[in-house]
């Protein structure tokens, strides 16, 4: 078993490390902002941002991942996106174990090597973006919770998917979100009251003993209960109100921090969360019609392709101030969008066997995957962020594989028996009949 995750490692690093060496190494978008927290870490040992203010807008975890890779390898970008290559390998493994313990060896490798083969995902190694460390880190949560279908007494694996799940909650808030999905599968995994009240409890109570010390933090330097960022309101606003695309608007943006700023940085987030939060219900509330519209806007902003880390590799701007020519963008945004729509339909596909699959695999899988869809319709829609989802498709996708090569199996003509006479000869047996 140990040999097959080893190569589909292998064959997704160096897919992911070329692809990193080859890009740019240029941090854009979010990522120059990751990449300024690290800086500020390294001089100050202080999560501050870049007025000095105390960071609040975005989880410390991977800007502090990167500062300890800053301080062992030097300051560029470029050690960082090799990080993310290796870290996201990991994720490909890691996809390749969690089908083989829930499906099988075949719908598992399948679902590695789509994962180690996904362009849109590959190309994500050039970026400076969180997602490959988040998606590491959240499926080893579903690998570990997968354990709990071996009716034993130890907690050891829902420990340990505590500690990812929290982990991961310090790359991108979103986890919390997921809990309710999660203890599902747990239940569905397990389902003897007394076994998923110890098994849920170990999962939670980890979760929260890692967050605890950032939400005591914010309370001590804010003076209010801010469990983790305080993003979350920033961009929900964006997403809900008169006029709004259900994407990023960075017009927009620019319009609200100024019609919210306060004395630092970190003051016009949290009045812009808070505001975020009440303006987007009494959007909701007083436009549901309009409200319905954006929210399926947002749909198709997130599923309506996956060439976004190529595009934020790209560069804003006009074409001359790109990172990349036009061709070499071209062809690999084609390449991501190419690769999309035949993954999502072996997905699609492998949804048909669900009924065939073992107790639990079910509420692990698409539990998650619904959790993501409804976050998709209230949040911002883009196509990053169904980064995440996609380990989960790739498991689906191991399944459309298989179905197909049942069916072609199936279509096969059979081969005449070694019985079978020449034409138009009749067997021995049947002149001993006649």
């Amino acid at each position: 078993m140990a040999r097959p995750l080893v190569g589909i490692f292998l064959l997704a690093a160096a897919l992911r490390v070329g692809f990193a060496l080859w890009a740019p190494g240029v941090p854009l978008s979010d990522g120059r902002f990751y990449h300024m927290h690290a800086l500020v870490l390294l001089d100050t040992g202080h999560y501050l941002n870049g007025d000095g203010s105390p960071g609040i807008r975005w989880m410390p975890g991977w800007p502090a991942f990167l500062a300890a890779l800053y301080q062992l390898f030097g300051e560029s970008p470029r050690t960082g996106m090799l990080a993310c290559a290796l870290l996201d390998a990991g994720t490909a493994m890691l996809t390749a174990a969690l089908g083989m313990r829930l499906f099988g060896r075949a719908v598992g490798l399948g679902a590695g090597l789509l994962y180690a083969l996904w362009p849109g995902v590959v190309f994500y190694a050039g970026t400076l973006f969180t997602e490959p460390a988040f998606n590491l880190l959240w499926v080893a949560t579903l690998v570990l919770l997968s354990f709990g279908r071996d009716d034993t007494r130890r907690l050891a694996p829902e420990l340990g998917a505590g500690l990812c799940f929290g982990l991961a909650a310090y790359v991108k808030s979103e986890p919390l979100a997921l809990a309710p999905a999660l203890l599902f599968a747990i239940w569905r995994l397990c389902p003897r009251p007394s076994a998923f009240a110890r098994r849920s409890a170990a999962l939670l109570l980890v979760t929260a003993a890692l967050v605890a010390p950032w939400t005591l933090r914010n309370w001590l330097v804010f003076g209010r209960f801010i469990p983790t960022s305080a993003s979350g309101g920033v961009v929900v606003h964006l997403a809900n109100q008169p006029g709004a695309t259900g994407g990023q608007d960075f017009k927009l943006q620019r319009e609200l921090s100024r019609r919210y700023r306060g004395d630092s940085l970190a003051e016009t987030t949290i009045r812009r969360n808070d505001v975020g939060w009440s303006e987007a219900r009494r959007f909701v509330r007083e436009h549901p019609g309009e409200a319905a519209i954006t929210a399926l806007r947002k749909l198709r902003l997130t599923y309506g392709g996956d060439a976004q880390a190529i595009r934020t590799i790209r560069g804003t701007g006009k074409p001359e101030a790109w990172h990349l020519s036009r061709e070499s963008y071209r062809r690999l945004a084609d390449l991501a969008n190419r690769w999309w729509w035949p993954a999502l339909a072996l997905a699609a596909i492998g949804l048909t066997t669900l009924r065939r699959w073992p107790r639990g695999a079910g509420a692990l899988l698409l539990g998650p995957l619904l959790t993501f869809f409804a976050l998709h319709l209230v949040f911002l829609g883009g196509q990053r962020f169904h980064f995440p989802e996609v380990p989960l498709l790739a498991l689906l996708g191991g399944h459309g594989i298989q179905q197909l090569a049942a069916l072609a199996r199936r279509a096969r003509p059979t081969q005449p028996s070694s019985t079978s006479t020449r034409e138009g000869q009749p067997s021995s047996t049947s002149k001993r009949s006649t």
